[in-house]
């Protein structure tokens, strides 16, 4: 083996995935981290797909614009302004709540930090138990001290936001449902394309060198099970050991008024969604 061959074997990642029907002969791949290389190109595809779909903008006789139109023509002023109010909630909280954990009071000798740390390290279990030991009460309080304040100020910037939505007219704000909902989809579709060129790029032969999948086309002919099966090979590989152990998406660790168990405070969960 030349040395170039043996360099190239190196700090690779991946895992062999054994796929089985239980019809046909199970087959055997190597599933492996895209390199830089692969990862751009990957980035470039899903660019590009998102692209497509925001193109839609820009061509009003289009049949896609006049069905995304049309269904924000369906909503009352009501519901959009709703939907509005509430993307701009959940768009505010974590920006509010950074900005609070900024200051002195809570940063200094990183005590925000250091009581979440506290929580999560125990006291949430001790206070679901006993909510009246000292220490898990003193913590949960000052850590709903937070939370209020947050709270009060994110309240102020909605209640500001929803004064700016009343002087607009109901076109308007259909037009701003209309970007919204064509930028969730080119999201979508970005997300949707990059994960495909993961499989397309990562999946080898046994041998982690030859690619199983010559062109991009060959992912979509797919069964669903069998992309699915790949790519959660993929994601799991792209996962640190210690990463793994805990969600995707890492949750407020602060306790909420209403439920000591759940520490995270309302509407910091996911974005509302436009009817489509």
């Amino acid at each position: 083996m030349t040395l170039a061959k043996r360099l190239a074997d190196l700090y690779i990642t991946g895992k062999e995935v054994h796929i089985d029907d239980g019809v046909n002969k199970p087959v055997v791949v190597y599933v492996r981290k895209l390199n830089s290389v692969d990862h751009d190109k990957a980035i470039k595809r899903a660019n590009a797909a998102r692209s497509r779909v925001l193109a839609v903008r820009g061509t009003p006789e289009s049949d896609a614009y006049d069905d995304l139109m049309g269904t924000a023509r369906l909503l009352s002023r009501e519901e959009v302004v709703d939907f509005l109010l509430q993307e701009h909630r959940q768009d505010r909280l974590p920006v509010i709540e950074a900005e609070m954990a900024a200051e002195d009071e809570w940063a200094k000798d990183e005590y925000l930090t250091g009581l979440r740390d506290a929580w999560e390290g125990g006291l949430n279990d001790t206070y679901a138990k006993a909510p009246e030991d000292e220490e898990a009460k003193r913590v949960f309080g000052e850590m709903q001290r937070f939370n209020k304040a947050v709270a009060g100020i994110l309240d102020d910037a909605v209640a500001s936001f929803e004064a700016d939505l009343d002087q607009r007219s109901d076109e308007d704000l259909r037009r701003e449902i209309f970007d919204k909902t064509l930028e969730t989809q080119g999201n979508i579709a970005w997300v949707q394309e990059f994960r495909r060129c993961e499989v397309w790029l990562g999946v080898r032969e046994p041998d982690k060198k030859t690619r199983v999948f010559v062109e991009r086309e060959e992912i979509d002919e797919l069964s669903e099970e069998v992309f699915a099966t790949l790519l959660r090979a993929y994601s799991e590989i792209g996962v640190e050991p210690q990463e793994g152990k805990e969600s995707p998406v890492k949750e407020d660790s602060s306790p909420s008024s209403d439920s000591p168990g759940n520490p995270e405070m309302d509407g910091s969960s996911g974005q509302a969604t436009a009817a489509a």
